[in-house]
Order: structure tokens, then C-alpha cells, then sequence
């Protein structure tokens, strides 16, 4: 009777002290995760402050309109292609009007139907919720969606408006994609565009 009481006090202290460690790791690794948000929430609460001003990510922050093709969307930013499906998407990493860089903006044939039938000198009119950008059409392509997705950069060297969608425009799967590159009229012309 003894030696099962000894066994089994054996047996709770083996027991008493696994729960222990395992209570020891799980306070560690909670502290390690606070720890880790806490830092996580400076370097956002950082870039928030550096671009405040910006568009928040999923938020409609501009109309793209393209008169000669009565093409007339809502533009949305970030990188959740579930946005497709109500206009077309600004890549996230890709610069806004005036800032001298790549806009870049995809959109499906829903969005951007006809886009293919765009010619060189054509308006596109980026309305935005800090102003209205006129873009001229200088070049478009057509590009296998693989090499797009290698090829395209992002440079902040000159401001150019790239758009593209898949080509050719009818139902189904589509390996390529139609692109269009503009570039902005002037540097800042939001407010000449109202007279126009």
C-alpha cells in the first residue's frame, strides 16, 4: 500500500511538473507574440503616419474613365483580386498621379470591355479623391500574362499609367493580356482637367 502511495506520488510530481513547464513555455511564447505585435503595431503606426494622406488598401480612391470607350470604373487599391468583380484594382506597390512613378491598374473584361480597341492619342481620365489626372495613350501591346508579370517594373523614374487586361476580350481562360501605357499631361493638372 505504501509503495503504490510512493509510485503515485512519483507519478504527480512527473505530472505536476510537466504542467508547470508547459504553462512556462506557453507565458513565453505569449510574451514573445506581444512582443512581436508591439512591434508590429510601431512599424505600421510608422508607415501610417509617413503616408497618412494615402488611400487606405480595399477603398475606392478614384474613377478611371476612358470617354471613347465609355469605359467609367471604380478604382480600388490593394492586391485582393476579389475586387475585380466591382472595378478594377491599383497594385498596391505601384505609385498614385503626381508622384513621378508607375500607376499600375488591372481590370477584367468586365471592367475594362474593349479596352483592346484603344488608339494611340486617346484620353484617359484618372479622377481621384485629391484631384483629376488627364493621361495620353502612347503605346500598347499585347503580352503573354507570364512575361508581363516578369517584365513589368515599377520605376518612380517618370510617371506612366499602365493598364492591361486579359485579351483577347471573350469568355474563358486567357493567357495574355492587353496593356496600355500613358503618360500624364503636364506634371499637375487637376485643375485644368475641370475646364475640359
Amino acid at each position: 500500500m505504501i509503495d503504490k502511495f510512493i509510485k503515485n506520488k512519483k507519478i504527480l510530481k512527473v505530472l505536476l511538473f510537466s504542467i508547470i513547464c508547459i504553462l512556462l513555455i506557453v507565458l513565453i511564447f505569449k510574451n514573445f507574440k506581444i512582443k512581436k505585435q508591439a512591434e508590429e503595431e510601431i512599424l505600421i503606426n510608422i508607415n501610417k503616419e509617413y503616408r497618412s494622406n494615402y488611400p487606405k488598401t480595399e477603398t475606392v480612391w478614384a474613377k478611371i474613365e476612358i470617354p471613347s470607350l465609355k469605359i467609367n470604373s471604380n478604382v480600388y487599391r490593394g492586391e485582393d483580386k476579389k475586387f475585380l468583380n466591382y472595378g478594377v484594382l491599383h497594385h498596391k506597390e505601384s505609385y498614385f498621379p503626381t508622384e513621378g512613378g508607375t500607376i499600375l491598374i488591372a481590370g477584367n473584361n468586365t471592367y475594362f470591355k474593349d479596352l483592346s480597341k484603344i488608339k494611340i492619342n486617346e484620353k484617359i481620365k484618372l479622377n481621384t479623391i485629391y484631384g483629376s489626372y488627364k493621361y495620353i495613350v502612347e503605346q500598347t501591346e499585347i503580352k503573354n500574362a507570364s512575361k508581363l508579370e516578369k517584365e513589368l517594373e515599377i520605376k518612380n523614374t517618370e510617371e506612366k499609367l499602365i493598364l492591361y487586361t486579359p485579351y483577347p476580350d471573350t469568355p474563358g481562360y486567357k493567357s495574355d493580356r492587353f496593356v496600355v501605357y500613358a503618360s500624364l499631361v503636364g506634371d499637375n493638372k487637376w485643375d485644368i482637367w475641370q475646364n475640359q
